[in-house]
């Protein structure tokens, strides 16, 4: 007996003869090379799920991202994931890797308690468990625990000063200093009437964890040609001890109350805005902790900072989760409300945004602005996470980044996307992305909560006004 073997590479039906030489002996058999399915290839599977606690009111979600890999550890594109939970409900029952071989779906539950998420890669023995807790919704809170922060008492009563302002500028301040509204020279070529009240009415729009740190200010009068700079003064009782940066100015508009970029001298406690009119502004401090964000963590000042702004809140278990993956609507939403753009209608014409979720006003916002787009002509994807590359042409879009033809100097520089090389090169010569300290840059991974919160946190900073005091 004489015994030889088949290999293919390519699938389909081989004819297989064999001969004795020198003889008329021959004979013919066939074999069938079948087709290997894409997730036979898959060796590893991972699964994560952000955040890991969600309110119970069937509209919020978290997002479930499974990863695969192949033996060489590269992402797989193309494999159908299976995803399952023992509690709530599923977008889908299964979705299929993108390019960064992930794949994403999201849950969302009426029932509080814990929900046990499983993706699996059917025909391969790759299975992995992820859990994340539903909290019940419970109206008038932030879901943030602790005794109430002492709010700043002005005095109890009103008072007010005006200003005639001619060529030679001048400057609008409070009686007892707290602000001071500069207008330089030849700015204001025909003159204009100013008149500041200071108010010791508070606004009601403050959340449980924000306190008023000085007197309400009403600014009357024509809007100004050209935005300038205002200073207000901060009182420091408002921190309880914590960062300056946690102060921010907002703004009462038409839409309601709006947070305007805001920097800070801990030095003279002043609060530095551009201010472009009339209008109502107060100083607010943010006296949220986390629990999981400790004084010494590196992106401490940046969460400070976004905190300050009014931009995030945190999970309803009194946590941040910087290391969990950021979702595409949690995103949108930071950007939006560090742009300080007014929420929108909510109407987006996709279909896995309704008007009435929570993450719609700011989708609907974000794409009037041009920010954003779908995942597909009707699917936004708000349940799927920011990649870094995703994350850079946003931001480019956002801030109207020139777009960069300059060599993009990373290790992996071959595996970004041609549509966001350009944006990651703008971001980068702006100042507000790097890539990490081994050469790469990682453009499929996932963005993280506290890489996000570095980014937006410089976009106010850059937004900002340079400090005045004196």
């Amino acid at each position: 007996m004489a015994t030889d073997s088949l290999t293919s590479t390519v699938a389909g039906n081989a004819s297989v003869t064999a001969s004795v030489p020198h003889t008329s002996l021959t004979q013919t058999a066939s074999v069938t090379f079948s087709a290997v399915p894409v997730a036979a290839t898959a060796t590893k599977l991972s699964l994560v799920i952000s955040p890991t606690v969600v309110a119970a009111d069937g509209s919020s979600a978290a997002a479930a991202s499974a990863t695969v890999l192949d033996q060489n550890g590269k992402p797989m594109a193309g494999v159908t994931v299976a995803f399952s939970s023992s509690l709530g409900t599923l977008q889908a029952a299964s979705e299929t890797t993108n390019s960064s071989g992930v794949a994403t779906d999201s849950l969302t539950s009426t029932v509080a308690g814990n929900a046990s998420v499983t993706a699996s890669v059917p025909h391969t023995s790759l299975t992995q468990t992820a859990s994340v807790t539903f909290s019940s919704v419970q109206t008038g809170t932030s879901g943030v625990t602790g005794a109430s922060p002492t709010p700043f008492h002005p005095a109890p009563q009103t008072a007010s000063t005006g200003l005639s302002v001619g060529a030679g500028g001048g400057v609008l301040a409070a009686l007892d200093g707290l602000f001071r509204l500069v207008i330089p020279s030849s700015v204001i070529p025909f003159g204009m009437n100013l008149t500041l009240t200071q108010s010791s009415r508070m606004p009601s729009h403050l959340l449980s964890t924000q306190v008023a740190a000085g007197p309400l200010f009403v600014l009357t009068g024509p809007a100004l040609p050209q935005p300038q700079y205002a200073v207000l003064t901060y009182s420091t009782t408002a921190l309880r001890g914590l960062s300056p940066l946690r102060v921010s100015v907002f703004q009462q508009t038409p839409s309601g109350w709006v947070f305007l970029p805001t920097s800070i001298d801990p030095a003279t406690h002043a609060a530095t805005v551009w201010v472009n009119g009339p209008g109502s502004l107060i100083a607010v401090a943010n006296t949220q902790t986390f629990s999981d964000v400790p004084r010494a963590f590196w992106a401490r000042p940046y969460i400070d900072t976004l905190l300050g702004a009014g931009v995030i809140n945190g999970l309803p278990n009194g946590s941040f989760e910087p290391n969990a993956p950021v979702t595409r609507a949690d995103f949108v939403k930071m950007l939006v409300l560090s742009l300080g753009l007014a929420p929108g209608s909510g109407v987006t014409g996709f279909h896995d945004v309704p008007a009435n979720a929570w993450f719609a006003p700011y989708v609907s916002a974000a794409i009037k602005a041009g920010i954003v787009e779908g995942l597909t002509p009707t699917s936004f994807g708000p349940s799927a996470v920011v990649s870094r590359e995703q994350m850079a042409t946003f931001l480019a879009r956002a801030l109207h980044l020139p777009s960069s033809t300059a060599p993009v100097h990373f290790t992996d520089a071959k595996e970004i996307a041609p549509w966001a090389l350009r944006a990651i090169g703008a971001a980068m010569a702006a100042g507000y992305l790097s890539g990490f300290p081994n050469g790469t840059f990682l453009p499929g991974a996932s963005t993280t909560r506290a890489q996000a919160a570095k980014v937006l946190a410089l976009l106010i900073d850059h937004r900002a006004p340079s400090s005045v005091s004196g």
